[in-house]
């Protein structure tokens, strides 16, 4: 079944929520896994960063600026990260590095991120981004996920109406 469950997860809006899961349960009570669950569990993990890493890991290494769909690469780069820690496979951490710096060389000077070749992102993309980052620094202590959430500072007042309903016609999604 590992095969089709890769399918179905590395869906970006959820191919980071099982690793990131497995992991934080395996970390505080790793001894209510049962051994039978840890097999499947990890080989679908498994299973899912290879597929993220067959479809994205080059572009995640390469690191070329304008390249990157941020609202989801980071939620690739974040389950590559949350599977080396699980698994320990070296490839799933350079994937990781090497999407982390794509998605730092996409931060705009706004604080905005590039969502279509240069074009900035959205305001609920935007959110997904730093969802995402933060997760990564609060589970890993990454300090470059926290300086592009600094960074990202001056997207919100920039991207608010002052009765706080979001801007959208600036953005390319």
């Amino acid at each position: 079944t590992c095969p089709r469950l890769s399918v179905m997860v590395t869906s970006f809006s959820i191919s980071d929520d099982a690793a990131e899961m497995y992991l934080l349960f395996k970390t505080v009570y790793p001894d209510l896994i049962l051994p039978s669950r840890k097999v499947q569990w990890e080989a679908a993990i498994k299973a899912n960063a290879d597929d993220i890493d067959a479809g994205d890991g080059a572009k995640f290494r390469a690191a070329v600026p304008g390249t990157s769909w941020v609202n989801a690469d980071m939620r690739w780069v974040a389950a590559m990260r949350y599977s080396y820690e699980i698994l320990g496979t070296q490839r799933y951490l350079d994937d990781y590095n090497g999407g982390m710096n794509l998605v730092a060389g996409s931060l705009l000077p706004d604080g905005a991120y590039l969502y279509d070749g240069m074009q900035n992102d959205v305001y609920t993309y935007h959110g997904a981004i730093i969802e995402s980052l933060g997760r990564v620094w609060q589970i890993t202590g990454d300090i470059r996920a926290k300086n592009m959430i600094v960074g990202s500072y001056w997207y919100y007042p920039m991207s608010a109406e002052p009765n706080g309903t979001p801007e959208y016609s600036s953005g390319a999604a």
